[in-house]
């Protein structure tokens, strides 16, 4: 792997829009940076970037070393250990059980699961066990559980609990949403016109449409992008919740 002019251009941009260091973590990962170097004890962004200038820092230009150094050194403060109340003994014991399977889809297995503290039924997914030893797939798990979970929008389903299974396998919470795919409400809305014509029906797509624009906005504000959006992938409610 060598930097290119664009992408130190690139890097250059997220330091000085003072990024998330999920950003710049996102932003080498996707240029084919390998993570599997980087120091475990620590944060995955903070250590990622830390051997990504051991490794690189001789191809950058003097003044983007710099800056990523003291952009570094922000993000070791901003991660330093929480200081845990000795009075406070958490359990272990996981309160979800799971009652019934919905989909696989990319390194993930999503569950339909019941949370027995708060009384509700939520989504559990968890890394396929085709992946579990593989610690690259674990930590874009487990990232994008922690991307997803600091994203906090009405229109982007909010992540609940991120935890490990026995097999010290990753898996994480989010709200159920029961109803349909912006796909099925499309094709149901263009099947009803063909019979009878409404306006009010196609102006309900349009509402649906303007409101992933306002999550997809708001990611983009947080210096992330979404890369599988498509109609099928949009969750519409029961009671009008767009996610």
């Amino acid at each position: 792997m060598s930097i290119t002019a664009d992408q130190q251009k690139r890097l250059s941009q997220l330091i000085a829009n003072d990024a998330s260091l999920d950003a710049v973590e996102a932003a080498l990962q996707d240029w084919g940076y390998d993570s599997s170097s980087a120091d475990e004890s620590t944060p995955t962004g903070v250590s990622l970037l830390q051997s990504f200038l051991q490794a690189y820092g001789s191809e950058l230009a003097p003044p983007l070393v710099q800056d990523l150094n003291a952009y570094l050194g922000n993000q070791i403060r901003n991660h330093a250990p929480v200081v845990l109340n000795p009075e406070l003994t958490p359990s272990n014991e996981d309160p979800h059980n799971i009652t019934s399977f919905l989909a696989d889809g990319g390194i993930g297995r999503v569950w339909l699961a019941q949370d027995n503290q708060v009384q509700r039924e939520v989504v559990l997914k968890q890394l396929l066990p085709a992946h579990k030893e593989s610690h690259g797939a674990r930590d874009r798990f487990v990232h994008e559980a922690q991307l997803t979970g600091r994203l906090q929008h009405p229109n982007i389903i909010p992540v609940y609990s991120m935890n490990w299974d026995n097999d010290e396998s990753p898996f994480y919470t989010m709200k159920y949403i029961r109803g349909d795919t912006l796909a099925e409400r499309i094709a149901q809305t263009h099947s009803n016109l063909a019979d009878q014509p409404c306006i009010a029906d196609l102006a309900l797509l349009i509402d649906y449409f303007i409101a992933v624009c306002q999550a997809i906005a708001y990611a983009h504000e947080q210096s992330l992008i979404h890369r599988d959006l498509k109609p099928e992938n949009i969750a519409i409610g029961e009671f009008g919740e767009v996610t």
